[in-house]
């Protein structure tokens, strides 16, 4: 698995899955569980979980359920938020085309692997998608998922009443779902080379109404201040991964090695070569959340114990107490 090691996905990825699974007669929860993925994935949106993972986990859905439009019906129950500031800054682009682009280059943060070509046609144009060849081979529902995303991503930047001129997939067809022309506003082809949206070219020139380029500049830089570039280090980005476990008490290195989809030797060696260990990590981190929620004053010192992952508000004060010695000067060899 250690091929596919940068491959993750916001938990967001997973919105709607509590929903469908609920409607088609299975338990959500418990084939999370079966996948080895916290089940808080399905209510926080930013927790960072392997591709991979989320790939089997609708595959599994769709064969406990018997529903081979699994993802398909997932994608009609999500909302307009799954992509969170990144979708808000689309709506600022000035033409489509400028959209999607943003949309390519910041997949990395919202599914890691899935690899998006727009190709610019005379008249028609082309939007490719395919999961890298490093995550698992069956990734039906997935691509499903992925494409219906899209086009509603698009028909809300162009309106409601826009479709694509054509939908494909490379995958043989498996369900009779009139979903699939709900979604689509028509059947896509299967056994196809690709999976790919063909849409008019004038389609990605069109100007996106209300949009403000400076705002959506405004947003990516929000964006990137808190979750870094794609080039982040790797201490960075499991920095990141202690920040939002450790309100849930299982910030343990084991935890975030199998969020990476790595053991945890090799998250160890990683933060070996940048100098650091999992222990100075989450203590640096506790460190910087502690100053600024102690600092902002709207937070009871319980609060702030449990959001950093302290079992008792006398364990953060003791850690408080240790942190205030060792930062200290204390004079050494004076007489009285």
């Amino acid at each position: 698995m250690e091929a596919a090691e940068n491959y993750l996905a916001r938990s967001a990825v997973l919105s709607g899955f509590r929903e469908t699974a609920h409607l088609c007669g299975i338990d959500a929860n418990v084939l999370i569980r079966a996948q080895g993925l916290p089940t808080s994935c399905l209510d926080m949106t930013d927790l960072r979980i392997p591709v991979a993972d989320v790939i089997q986990l609708l595959e599994s859905a769709a064969e406990q359920s018997q529903r081979p439009d699994f993802g398909l019906t997932m994608a009609t129950r999500r909302t307009g938020t799954v992509l969170g500031l990144v979708g808000l800054a689309l709506n600022q682009e000035a033409t489509l085309e400028a959209a999607l682009q943003r949309l390519v280059d910041y997949m990395w943060l919202q599914i890691g692997g899935l690899l998006v070509k727009i190709t610019r046609r005379e008249r028609l144009s082309l939007v490719a998608l395919a999961f890298s060849a490093k995550l698992p081979l069956s990734t039906t529902q997935a691509i499903e998922l992925a494409m219906a995303s899209l086009v509603t991503i698009i028909s809300r930047l162009l309106g409601t009443t826009w479709h694509p001129e054509i939908v494909s997939f490379a995958h043989p067809n498996a369900s009779s779902s009139s979903l699939y022309s709900k979604v689509f506003g028509q059947q896509p082809i299967f056994s196809s080379q690709q999976n790919m949206l063909v849409l008019q070219t004038a389609d990605l020139d069109r100007t996106l109404p209300g949009n403000d380029p400076q705002l959506a500049s405004l947003l990516y830089d929000v964006l990137e201040s808190r979750v870094g570039k794609a080039g982040a280090s790797r201490a960075e980005r499991i920095g990141h991964l202690v920040q939002l476990l450790l309100p849930q008490q299982r910030c343990r290195v084991e935890h975030v090695a199998r969020l990476l989809g790595v053991d945890r030797r090799t998250v160890a060696r990683w933060l070996r070569d940048e100098g650091t260990t999992f222990s100075q990590l989450v203590d640096s981190t506790r460190q910087e959340l502690s100053d600024a929620y102690v600092a902002s004053g709207t937070r009871t010192l319980t609060e702030i114990a449990e959001l950093l992952g302290f079992a008792s508000l006398s364990s953060y004060a003791r850690w408080r107490l240790h942190h205030r010695q060792r930062n200290e000067k204390v004079p050494t060899g004076n007489k009285i």
